[in-house]
């Protein structure tokens, strides 16, 4: 079977110091003998958005015996790459397109299509023991930014020392971003950072470190995080009284994500390269539908195109 791309190689240098080809064409038409339900496909997906979409996909696979879905995981950023240089013909990533990818597409007259699939927090989690319950975005900042060193900085029963431990994904992640634009505000992040490779790592580190803070997105909250705590988040646009003294705490909770009342919230797009109606079109249509957005809402995302009643959050809401 044949991709039906018209391709052209073109070099393109990213600002990240790396360069990979990508190809010009209309688009690509699906493989020969290809449907909606049947033919081969494989999707890369952001490490931190896995759960919910390796779960659509085992679906599909199952309703439709001749269709052949297969996962790669990846970062946001090399799934873009991959995508743009025509190794892809879908992705997930947890985000959209920034300046320079669109420059790109627009240079290089690309054809890709978007569609948000669902709303995802960022939870910050720490060690089960630690005191600390909740943390304002300016707190956070001075965390990942080295200049709150300690917990007893934050609460008289936290941990003087060692210091605070920041775990993250890597530079090539949407969370890493998340943290660098909105949290350190395009800061240098503290020199006591690990960088992981998995969300399930941030987890166990923060899990078995007390003095440590992770960063994973909330559809890994699950049973292997019952050994650590994740913090309500608050910034001063929220206040409990009317004279705006406290500042009001929020949980990654989909009420709270789906409201942007929680700080930390991205955006999950699917990005494709296809054009027709081929196996791309039929599992992007399944992630867009009723039966797609139900596994998204289980997962603890919030859906974006279909109407799904969400669990009211324990908390009050301003």
């Amino acid at each position: 079977m044949r991709n039906h791309c018209r391709k052209i190689a073109l070099p393109i240098a990213l600002a990240a110091g790396f360069a990979f080809l990508a190809w010009t064409g209309l688009g690509c038409r699906p493989n020969e003998g290809e449907s909606p339900t049947s033919g081969s496909l494989v999707v890369y997906t952001a490490e931190s958005v896995v759960p919910p979409i390796k779960e659509i996909i085992d679906e599909f696979n199952r309703l439709y015996k001749n269709a052949h879905i297969s996962l790669v995981v990846t970062t946001s950023r090399e799934a873009i790459v991959k995508l743009l240089n025509n190794e892809a013909r879908v992705i997930v990533a947890a985000r959209s397109l920034n300046g320079e990818e669109q420059d790109v597409i627009r240079r290089y007259e690309l054809y890709v299509d978007s569609i948000r699939i669902a709303y995802d927090g960022i939870a910050a989690v720490v060690h089960s023991s630690n005191p600390v319950n909740q943390l304002s975005l300016n707190q956070l900042g001075q965390i990942v930014t080295g200049r709150l060193r300690s917990w007893r900085e934050l609460s008289p029963k936290g941990r003087p020392s060692p210091g605070i431990f920041v775990a993250i994904g890597g530079p090539n992640t949407s969370t890493y971003e998340v943290i660098k634009t909105q949290v350190a505000l395009g800061e240098l992040l503290t020199t006591r950072l690990y960088p992981c490779s998995t969300s399930s790592q941030v987890i166990e580190l923060t899990a078995h470190r007390p003095e440590a803070i992770g960063f994973v997105a909330n559809g890994w909250l699950g049973k292997d995080s019952t050994n650590v705590k994740v913090l309500e988040l608050g910034t001063e646009q929220y206040f409990t009284d009317s004279v705006g003294r406290q500042v009001k705490y929020f949980a990654p909770e989909q009420a709270h994500i789906y409201r942007g009342f929680y700080p930390l919230r991205r955006t999950i797009y699917i990005f494709s390269r296809e054009k027709g109606f081929g196996l791309g079109a039929g599992f992007i249509t399944y992630v867009a539908s009723a039966a797609g957005q139900t596994i998204i809402k289980n997962h603890g995302l919030v859906p974006t195109t279909q109407k799904v009643r969400l669990t009211r959050p324990s908390t009050e809401t301003p």
